[in-house]
């Protein structure tokens, strides 16, 4: 159930932010079912129960809406450098995080990692669009640039691990509620994660490429393919998907 709360919230904003108004019209075919969802999480209340915390609109969280506002949603971002050298497994990054969700209860954790021969730079942009509606979001450098899918899935794990226990941002952070985006070569790295970290709820695998097995993948995803992309084919995301039904 939270998996699928977690999913239904993240793929609306996420690919609201990378396609226009028309395309995201035709893939965010859950946006009717978020109503009460919100992207923070649940924080406890003086008797240790869990008591929702819901600090976005329901009726904010629609295609429409996101791609009105982009990148400048309901929160105020601040951006914070990670260092090669402080970075431990992956290649530093730049933690962007909301400076006024105090009240919203624990906050989803996001990494997001660049494709082969690609840096930081090239994914970097998703951290303030996603900071500004609720996520504390970590875009990283791998620590080579021609580091494989498996590589990059530790990266990201070992960049998620580096956002949860930031001086400046853990304490805003649920540890349960973690979520991985990667392009390409990234993309396999997200889907090989989600088979082995069981607190990443919900991935965005962006022309996934992966190029040897790995285990079951039960994990939310939302997969961006090109129909004529030769190196990482949709086909092959298509075949993966029917195996799976």
């Amino acid at each position: 159930m939270m998996k699928n709360m977690v999913l239904s919230q993240l793929m609306i904003a996420m690919s609201t932010l990378v396609f226009s108004t028309m395309a995201v019209a035709e893939i965010t075919v859950s946006e009717t079912s978020v109503k009460g969802l919100s992207p923070v999480g649940s924080t406890l209340d003086a008797t240790n129960s869990l008591a929702a915390v819901d600090c976005i609109k329901d009726d904010a969280i629609t295609a429409t809406e996101l791609t009105k506002t982009r990148d400048n949603g309901p929160f105020s971002v601040k951006s914070k450098h990670v260092s090669r050298q402080s970075a431990n497994g992956f290649g530093g990054g730049t933690i962007h995080y909301p400076t006024d969700a105090g009240s919203c209860g624990l906050l989803g954790g996001i990494a997001v990692v660049p494709g082969y021969v690609s840096y930081e730079s090239s994914i970097k942009w998703w951290g303030p669009r996603l900071a500004s509606w609720g996520f504390v979001v970590i875009t990283i450098n791998t620590s080579s640039i021609y580091d494989n899918p498996d590589s990059r899935a530790e990266q990201l794990s070992a960049a998620l691990d580096h956002l949860i226990a930031d001086v400046t941002v853990s304490h805003t952070i649920d540890p349960n509620r973690l979520g991985a985006i990667g392009w390409s070569m990234g993309g396999g790295g997200a889907l090989r994660l989600a088979t082995e970290r069981s607190t990443v709820q919900a991935i965005i695998a962006q022309t996934p490429y992966h190029d040897t097995s790995y285990g079951a993948m039960d994990t939310p995803a939302l997969f961006i393919a090109c129909e004529n992309d030769r190196i990482a084919p949709n086909k092959k995301i298509y075949q993966y998907l029917l195996s799976k039904s």
